[in-house]
Formats: C-alpha cells, structure tokens, sequence
C-alpha cells in the first residue's frame, strides 16, 4: 500500500508537472497570439489612418470637381446666351444687309434712269421764244393776258397754267418754273420736290419764267 502510496504521489507529480508545462505553454502562445494581434491591430489602424487620409483627399477631389462642374455648366450656359445673342445679332445684320442690297439696286436703277435722263436732257435745245406763237401742251395762242414761260427742264415754251409747278434741278439748286410733263418726271426722282405755283405767282414771279 505504500507503495502503491508512493507510485500514486509520483504520478499526481508528474500530472501536475505536465500540465505546468502545457500552461506556461499556451501562456506562451497566448503571449505570440497577443503580441500578433496588437501588431496586426496596429496595421489596420495605420492602414485606417492612411484611408482616413485618402478619404479626405478623395473628398477634396470631389468637392473640386463639384467646383469645376458649377463653373463649366455657368460657362455653357453663358456661352449659350452669348450665341442666341450672336445669332440674334447676325440675323439683324442679315436683314440689314438685305435692305441695303435692295436699297443699292434701287438706287442703282435709279442712277441709271438719271443717266438715261441726263442723255435726254442733253439733247434739248432751249427753244426760241420768236418762232413760239403757242402753248407746247394746250396749243393756247400766246398774247398779252397769255404770256410766254420757258420749262427749265426740257426748253419748251408753256403758258403759264401749263408751266405751274417749281421743282429743283441739276443745272440750278434753287426752285425754277417747269412744266406739268417734267413735274411728274422729275416727282419720280427720289428727294426731288415739285411744288405748284400759286396763281399770283404764276402772273407776278419773273424768275419763274
């Protein structure tokens, strides 16, 4: 029994040695499994810190971006009202510049009617008042009470109802008598103005005649 005694103590012993042994056994794994995980603890927050960092930059980025977007959409729509106003613009000039064509071919014909005109005029005489014993358009015989007025215009000689109308012409830049035929040519001239003479002035006004 004693033995036995002793045998069962040696055993106990050698247990509790044994389990000694595993216990400071994963302490020490404990400790490396400690030690690992606050060093992978570390790395994931220096790696959360440098995410928190590009986080930040990437928020910067994007507000910039925001930015440059505001300004490129203000720029658009700024160079959208600056072309409506161009095309507004060139669609004024357009018109303008169809109104002077129109114009310049008006008075282009216009220049060539005075051209034909002042080839007409060229070839009139001033017509003699001794071989004039009547009016050129009513053929009312010319005497005291029936006087003799010449048209500045063409030459011929009128009565005085036949010849009153006053316009300005080439030759002369004051109002002179013409006669009824070239107060309407002459009304067709832009700018010309042809007034009637009044009656008393028809009798009275020597320069008119």
């Amino acid at each position: 029994e004693v033995k036995s005694h002793k045998e069962s103590k040696e055993e106990a012993s050698q247990i509790q040695l044994t389990l000694k042994e595993e216990i400071k056994s994963w302490v020490e794994k404990f400790k490396q499994v400690s030690e690992d995980s606050q060093s992978k603890i570390k790395s994931l927050e220096k790696i959360a810190n440098d995410l928190k960092g590009d986080v930040t930059v990437l928020e910067a980025r994007i507000e910039n971006c925001n930015d440059e977007k505001k300004a490129l959409l203000d720029r658009i729509l700024s160079t959208e009202e600056k072309y409506k106003k161009c095309k507004q613009t060139l669609n004024e000039t357009n018109k303008k510049l169809e109104q002077s064509v129109a114009g310049l071919q008006e008075l282009g014909q216009e220049y060539q009617n005075l051209q034909v005109r002042q080839v007409m005029l060229s070839n009139r005489q001033w017509a003699d008042d001794s071989y004039a014993n009547s009016c050129k358009k009513c053929n009312k015989q010319f005497n005291l009470t029936t006087r003799k007025h010449h048209c500045r215009h063409c030459g011929m000689i009128f009565c005085g109802t036949c010849s009153q109308y006053s316009a300005v012409i080439a030759s002369n830049k004051n109002p002179v008598r013409v006669c009824e035929t070239c107060s309407i040519e002459l009304s067709d001239i832009r700018g010309t103005n042809v007034r009637r003479i009044s009656n008393s002035s028809i009798h009275s006004a020597q320069s008119y005649r």
